[in-house]
C-alpha cells in the first residue's frame, strides 16, 4: 500500500498536495519509504523526471520511471492515502495496548485523526426537510427501497450513512437475498456496487438471470427460452446499474479503494459486501475478534464517508444449530459483538426448512419419518426476513417465500 502510494506520486507529483497536510512521514510502517515520502515533502512538486533524479541522488535509487503506476489520479492517491492513514492509527494504538504503556488522551487524538475533512451540518435543517417530506406525502431522498415492501413499510428502506447487517447460516440464502434486495435498488435507478469474496462474477450473474427468467435447466429450455436468456443477460449487463466487483483475495481496502473510485467517477448509491466471515485487512490482529471489530467499525466509517448504505452479509455461528427454536438473534452473530454495535439496521433471514432438512429420519418407512415429511411439506418454500435491530424505529418479522431452483425471495401472505 505504501509502496502504491509514493509510486503514484513519483508517477504524478503534482497530487502531491492531495497528501501532504494529512499524511506525514512518520505515519509510514517502512521507515525507508517515509523517507523517501519527507524529501519528496522537501523537494514540491517537481516534474516526475527531475524528482526520481534528486531521489536517486539522496537514496542511491534508481527508478524505472517507465514501470512506475500508470493510473495515478486525485482519487487513486485519497483512496491510499486514507488506508494508509488508518493502518497507522490501528497500528500505533495496537502498538499502545501491547506493551501495556495507554495513554487514553493519546489514544483519543489519534482516533480522532481524519483524511477528509469534517463537513459541517445542520442537523436541525435536515430534520426538518425530512419531516416535511413526509407530511407532503413525498419521496424521502435519503431511503432507498429495498423492493421488499412490507420491509420498507417498516424501515423506509436502507438510510444513507448506514451500516447494515444481515445474517443467516451458510446455504440459508443470505447472498440470494443480497442479490434480490440489490437487483430491486439497480432497477429502481440506483448505482449498485456487489463486492463478492466468496463467489465469481459470472456465478452471480448466472444466478440473476435465473431469478429474472425463471429459466433453470438449460439442457431442456425451448428456442424461446434460449433467446429470452440472451436478451436479459445483455438487457442486465448493459442497462442495470448494478456492478459486481470480484477481484481474488480481495481485501477490505480493496473495498474502500473500489467504492471511493466509482462514486467520484460514476457514483455509487449503496454497496454491498459478501461476506464479513471472509473479510479481512491488510493489518495485523492478535485475533479474529480484533479483526472484525476492526472491520464493522471501518464498514461503518464507509457508510458515512460516502453518505451511503454500506450492505455486510454475515454469517451466524453454529452454537444456533445446537438449540431446539433455530430462529437467529443477535447473540448468534458470528466472531464479534461489535456487528451489533456498530450495525444500524441488523436483520436474519430464516428458513425454517433450512433447518428441519438435516434431521430426516434414516427409516423412510417409520412414523417418524412420515412426521418429519408432514413438518418439511408444511414450511417447504417458507422463510422469514427478522428485523432484529433498527436504530430509526421498530423491528418485527417479514414472511417470505423462497425459490431456490431460482434463487429468488419473494413476500408471501400466509
Amino acid at each position: 500500500m505504501e509502496r502504491v502510494l509514493i509510486s503514484c506520486l513519483l508517477n504524478n507529483p503534482s497530487l502531491l498536495n492531495v497528501v501532504s497536510s494529512k499524511i506525514k512521514p512518520e505515519y509510514f510502517d517502512d521507515v525507508f519509504l517515509g523517507k523517501i515520502y519527507k524529501k519528496m515533502l522537501e523537494l514540491g512538486a517537481f516534474s516526475t523526471p527531475i524528482l526520481a533524479k534528486e531521489l536517486n541522488v539522496e537514496f542511491n535509487l534508481m527508478f524505472d520511471i517507465e514501470n512506475l503506476v500508470r493510473y495515478a489520479d486525485k482519487t487513486t492517491v485519497e483512496g491510499y492515502g486514507y488506508a494508509l492513514l488508518e493502518d497507522y492509527k490501528a497500528r500505533t494504538i495496537q502498538q499502545m495496548v501491547s506493551s501495556g504503556k495507554i495513554n487514553f488522551e493519546e489514544i483519543e487524538n489519534i482516533r480522532r485523526l481524519s483524511f477528509f475533512d469534517e463537513v459541517a451540518n445542520d442537523e436541525s435543517e435536515q430534520f426538518l426537510q425530512v419531516v416535511q417530506k413526509k407530511y407532503a406525502h413525498e419521496k424521502d431522498d435519503r431511503t432507498i427501497k429495498t423492493g421488499f415492501y412490507e420491509l420498507d413499510k417498516r424501515i423506509d428502506g436502507f438510510r444513507k450513512s448506514e451500516a447494515i447487517f444481515i445474517g443467516g447460516r451458510p446455504g440459508s440464502g443470505k447472498t440470494t437475498y443480497g442479490m434480490n434486495v440489490a437487483y430491486n435498488m439497480a432497477m429502481s435507478g440506483y448505482k449498485v456496487l456487489f463486492c463478492s469474496l466468496e463467489m465469481a462474477a459470472v456465478e452471480l450473474h448466472t444466478r440473476l438471470i435465473k431469478s429474472i427468467t425463471k429459466i433453470n435447466n438449460y439442457e431442456e429450455m425451448s428456442e424461446q427460452d434460449f433467446n429470452e436468456i440472451i436478451q436479459e443477460s445483455k438487457r442486465v449487463k448493459s442497462e442495470v446499474p448494478l456492478f459486481i466487483y470480484d477481484k481474488p483475495g480481495m481485501l477490505w481496502e480493496d473495498i474502500v479503494y473500489k467504492a471511493t473510485e466509482r462514486h467520484k467517477k460514476e457514483g455509487v448509491d449503496v454497496v454491498f459486501i459478501d461476506h464479513l466471515a471472509i473479510l479481512k485487512s491488510t493489518l495485523s490482529f492478535r485475533s479474529r475478534y480484533e479483526e472484525v471489530s476492526y472491520l464493522t467499525a471501518q464498514i461503518k466509517v464507509l457508510a458515512r464517508k460516502l453518505d451511503i448504505p454500506v450492505v455486510c452479509l454475515c454469517q451466524l455461528n453454529r452454537a444456533l444449530e445446537t438449540r431446539e427454536i433455530k430462529a437467529p438473534t443477535l447473540s448468534d452473530l458470528r466472531d464479534s459483538g461489535s456487528i451489533e454495535q456498530d450495525g444500524d439496521l441488523i436483520g436474519f433471514i430464516y428458513r425454517p426448512e433450512y433447518h428441519l432438512k438435516d434431521k430426516e429420519p434414516d427409516d423412510v418407512t417409520s412414523q417418524e419419518h412420515q412426521k418429519w415429511q408432514m413438518e418439511m411439506d408444511e414450511v417447504k418454500g417458507k422463510a422469514q426476513f427478522i428485523l432484529s435491530k433498527n436504530r430509526r424505529g421498530l423491528i418485527g418479522k417479514f414472511k417470505l417465500g423462497f425459490d431456490g431452483a431460482n434463487y429468488t425471495f419473494y413476500e408471501r401472505n400466509n
